[in-house]
């Protein structure tokens, strides 16, 4: 909200202030005139990465991946968790990683749409504070819905093959561990690609679950001998996500498409803080590197669509700094 104060102040009143749902932040703005204000303008220019020629950015420097894994974690891991430890430190450390959301729901759609829209910024953190109970992020509201789609709207629009498993999903209130999980997937382009038995979003649900679909999948693409160039991925993370995300690295590393392969993984929020951490995991990735570059959200959606040659969504994955110097061209090793 912005107020006009006497004597020509301008006071702006920032919700998310310094990224915890909590607090916020009171800006003055002094008086200002017309020249002022274009000198602002300018300087607002000046300081903007996106420029129209990062729409052409290509992939140099990246290795020819053919598969990509993207998983999101409702719930961020950290180093104290034994199998993302072991992966943080045996791959890339970044240091400098932020996270763009103040809770998993405009987390998400910055993660897959690299935009979060008016309605989800702004009515989110009450959902998330219990203020608001209902719940219409995903494919609910069409408000919600950013005007170029989301990362999947992209692929398809390229043709290229893909598995949802847990994105938009909608699950049913009983459902054994191995029957239909999702009701509905609230998602036109997702509904064809996604598998049911994957449940969505479920804090009391164990993501060891989650895995062992994921797996069997898995075990299928291996016997058929190809697998969708990209597969997306959501865990809970807290209900048995270092376990689960364990798991699935192991069992991708000895598969036959590791070769080709990179595994991103990021949280949808950092608790309260902006700063986390986020794994790149591949054969061409760096083995005990540390990347001290300031990457974020966007920048790891952007890292994807390079390699699956996809156009960006929005001038913010444009302009994200990609995460090139994770990789290098002759793959390092064959499993994590």
């Amino acid at each position: 909200a912005a107020r006009a104060l006497p004597g020509g102040r301008l006071a702006v009143l920032n919700g998310h202030g310094d990224g915890r749902l909590e607090t916020g932040t009171l800006s003055l703005i002094e008086p200002f005139d017309e020249e002022r204000l274009e000198a602002y303008t300018r300087t607002v220019a000046e300081n903007t990465p996106y420029r129209d020629r990062l729409l052409e950015r290509s992939a140099a420097g990246l290795p020819g991946i053919e598969y990509v894994v993207y998983i999101l974690l409702d719930n961020g891991l950290d180093e104290t968790a034994p199998n993302y430890g072991k992966l943080v430190s045996e791959y890339v450390r970044f240091d400098n990683f932020h996270v763009i959301g103040a809770a998993a729901a405009d987390g998400l759609h910055w993660a897959t749409a690299a935009i979060a829209t008016d309605y989800v910024r702004k009515l989110s953190p009450n959902s998330a504070a219990g203020r608001r109970k209902h719940e219409d992020y995903e494919g609910g509201d069409p408000a919600a819905t950013p005007p170029a789609g989301y990362l999947w709207t992209n692929a398809a629009a390229r043709g290229l093959t893909m598995r949802n498993y847990g994105h938009f999903a909608v699950n049913k209130a009983r459902a054994g561990e191995d029957g239909v999980q999702v009701e509905m997937v609230r998602d036109p382009v997702l509904r064809g690609v996604t598998n049911l038995r994957y449940r969505g979003p479920d804090p009391a649900y164990s993501d060891l679950g989650r895995a062992k679909v994921y797996l069997s999948d898995l075990a299928e693409f291996e016997r058929a001998g190809h697998m969708p160039r990209l597969a997306l991925l959501r865990l809970d993370g807290a209900a048995g996500g270092d376990a689960a995300l364990g798991l699935i690295a192991e069992a991708l590393s000895r598969s036959r498409f590791w070769a080709r392969t990179a595994v991103f993984v990021q949280p949808l929020h950092a608790s309260g803080k902006s700063r986390a951490s986020a794994l790149i995991l591949s054969p061409y990735t760096r083995r005990g590197a540390r990347d001290s570059t300031m990457y974020n959200t966007v920048s790891m959606l952007r890292t994807i669509e390079l390699l699956l040659g996809l156009a960006p969504m929005t001038v913010f994955d444009a302009a994200a700094q990609p995460m090139t110097a994770a990789f290098q061209v002759r793959d390092s090793a064959t499993q994590p």
